[in-house]
C-alpha cells in the first residue's frame, strides 16, 4: 500500500470513530441513567443528568 493510500485511510478511520464517539455516548448516559432511576426510584432525574453528561463527554471526544 502506497504511503498516500495509508494516509487517506487513517482520516477515514479517524473520521468514522469521531462520529461513534459522538453518536454513541449519549444513548450511553441514557441507559446508565435509567438504570439508576429504576434501582435507586429516582424517577428521571438521573437519566437527564446522565444524557447531559454523555452530550458532554461525546462533545469533548
Amino acid at each position: 500500500m502506497k504511503k498516500e493510500d495509508k494516509k487517506t485511510l487513517m482520516q477515514a478511520v479517524m473520521a468514522s470513530t469521531i462520529g461513534y464517539q459522538v453518536a454513541f455516548a449519549p444513548f450511553i448516559g441514557i441507559a446508565i441513567g435509567v438504570f439508576l432511576d429504576f434501582k435507586l426510584g429516582t424517577g428521571p432525574y438521573l437519566t437527564i443528568v446522565f444524557l447531559i453528561v454523555g452530550i458532554a463527554a461525546g462533545g469533548l471526544n
